[in-house]
């Protein structure tokens, strides 16, 4: 879009968002969770394994929405609380309230078997057939399902085994060509061409330390997708 000044002049911007995901919990000031035992991680650690999915699904919507191959650079930082968000800079620009509808109907449904129940621990894992390629039940020589047929396994009543969304907050500024914010913004963005996400926040105290245990524990049996 192009926009005329009252004095004539006339400006063609573009915009820099910045994405986030929900709250899974109260957190403080070093990112770690106020309460522990409340904070959702099996929420938090799933987000921020299907980010990319739900981003690329974000992308497609807009495109859709817009009606034009939409241009955009991004890149992805972990905040201090260590879920992930997402800084885009796009061509043209797109109202808030209809930046706001389209997060709101964006979303990544995760159709991935159950993992409610672990059915072999560190004390009895499965074991490999050379054979076949497969793995066996130690305890009842069974082979146990592949990938596809746990897939194949899901019912048509059953649910996602997780529904990613963006979270309710985001920000989005207009930004002008040549302008000190648009240098601004291209700074911030290509730094993380060269820096890598997990260098960004070091963990410095038990309980930063703590939390990103319970986040790695949070996937410690989810299902291995190929």
């Amino acid at each position: 879009k192009t926009y005329t000044a009252p004095d004539g002049t006339t400006y063609q911007p573009s915009m820099f968002i910045t994405l986030t995901c929900d709250s899974y919990g109260t957190v403080t000031g070093d990112g770690t969770p106020s309460d522990p035992s409340t904070y959702d991680y099996q929420r938090a650690a799933r987000d921020a394994l299907h980010f990319a999915a739900l981003f690329d699904r974000l992308i497609q919507n807009l495109r859709r929405f817009l009606g034009y191959d939409l241009q955009y650079f991004a890149a992805i930082e972990p905040q201090r609380r260590l879920a992930p968000h997402v800084h885009i800079a796009i061509r043209g620009t797109v109202s808030r309230t209809e930046l706001r509808h389209v997060l709101a109907a964006t979303y990544h449904q995760v159709w991935w078997p159950p993992a409610s129940i672990v059915r072999h621990d560190d004390a009895n894992l499965p074991v490999w057939h050379e054979a076949t390629g497969r793995y066996l039940d130690p305890a009842t020589g069974e082979f146990l399902p592949t990938w596809d047929e746990a897939l194949d396994a899901i019912g048509p009543d059953a649910e996602p085994l997780h529904v990613a969304r963006f979270g309710p907050k985001f920000d989005a500024q207009g930004v002008l060509a040549g302008s000190r914010d648009s240098a601004r913004c291209i700074g911030y963005l290509v730094k993380y061409l060269t820096k890598q996400i997990g260098a960004c926040h070091q963990v410095t105290t038990d309980a930063q330390h703590a939390h990103a245990d319970r986040l790695a524990e949070a996937l410690r049996h989810e299902p291995c997708s190929p």
